[in-house]
């Protein structure tokens, strides 16, 4: 009974998630026998100066992904429960979370989009905390700083600025400080970059050799194998369960969980756009939307009512990650 183990706000599913984070990671080794890329085609300069080490190797780039995304997890679970975003404290944010980061092999290793993900997760704890606030000036400087971080690593988590203003205008009264105080936020590290990078002369190479890919809407295509396509069906499924659950609830949430789930919606609709600014559209260009569809599946979990059916999805969904793990190994 995972599903049950997972959805009760127990201190052993602390040692639960750890576990199942090893347990999805452990399949690294069977693409082992892949290549790392010598350098990125989706991170910033800022993120290549800092991930040289585990490009070189396999086996780190895996542990300090593994240890990102169980961060990530963590962080989010704290986050939909210190702000009551569903209906109950679960630890099933958590549990989705590692499961949409590590459906396939592509996403076991480190990527741009693992660093950015992380820091989207930490502004949107800053955006909850406005609301209802007389002022909010820090977190929303702070949501505003942590988008420009997450920009010097992935460029496409640019666009997820956008969620900062969505959030203001539902979340607070129109103050237009706040606006000037967000952009200012963004700028701060974006200025620090250019400002380097202009005073060693290499401002004009960071464009045409990083940000001009970013631009330049060439696209790789996903897998269409048969393990894959199996993915995007139950995975499919899932996801389109999710937001149909999610309009159609019947369960009455309280306004300030209506509006963080709204707001998280939006964040989903943004993550979706940002694909068309990542050079490789493969898995890792997803993967910013972990973070809302995690929640909007933990929704789906704890709202069926008849626990058997949950147990079901869930093992056909864990199935199907296991099925694209070893096919990708037998070369299928």
């Amino acid at each position: 009974m995972l599903i049950g183990s997972f959805k009760a706000y127990t201190p052993a599913a602390l040692i639960k998630v750890p576990l199942f984070a090893i347990f999805l990671w452990a399949f690294s080794p069977l693409y082992s026998h892949l290549a790392l890329p010598s350098e990125s085609p989706t991170g910033m300069p800022f993120y290549l100066s800092i991930a040289g080490f585990p490009f070189r190797h396999y086996y780190a780039s895996v542990f300090i992904s593994l240890l990102i995304n169980l961060l990530s997890a963590f962080l989010l679970n704290y986050i939909v429960n210190h702000h009551n975003l569903l209906s109950k404290k679960t630890y099933l944010p958590a549990l989705f979370f590692l499961c949409y980061s590590a459906c396939c092999g592509e996403l076991l290793t480190l990527s741009a989009a693992s660093f950015a993900n992380l820091l989207l997760i930490a502004a949107c704890h800053e955006l909850f905390n406005t609301y209802r606030k007389d002022s909010a000036l820090k977190e929303i400087f702070n949501s505003g700083m942590l988008i420009g971080l997450s920009t010097l690593l992935y460029f496409p988590s640019l666009l997820l600025f956008i969620f900062v203003w969505i959030t203001l205008i539902i979340n607070r009264p129109f103050i237009w400080q706040e606006y000037i105080v967000s952009l200012l936020g963004l700028l701060l590290p974006l200025t620090y970059f250019v400002v380097y990078y202009f005073w060693i002369n290499q401002l004009g190479t960071i464009w045409h050799g990083t940000l001009h890919n970013h631009m330049a809407f060439k696209h790789d295509l996903f897998r269409t194998t048969k393990p894959y396509l199996l993915l995007y069906i139950v995975f499919g499924i899932i996801i389109l369960m999710t937001l149909l659950r999610l309009a159609n609830s019947t369960i009455v949430f309280p306004l300030k969980s209506k509006k963080g789930l709204s707001l998280l919606f939006w964040c989903f609709v943004l993550a979706l756009l940002s694909l068309f600014f990542s050079p490789d559209l493969g898995f890792p260009a997803l993967k910013m939307t972990a973070l809302p569809l995690a929640v909007f599946t933990a929704n789906l979990f704890i709202q069926m009512k008849k626990d058997w059916i949950a147990e079901m999805l869930f093992t056909c969904m864990l199935l199907t990650i296991l099925f694209v793990h070893l096919s990708a190994y037998l070369g299928k």
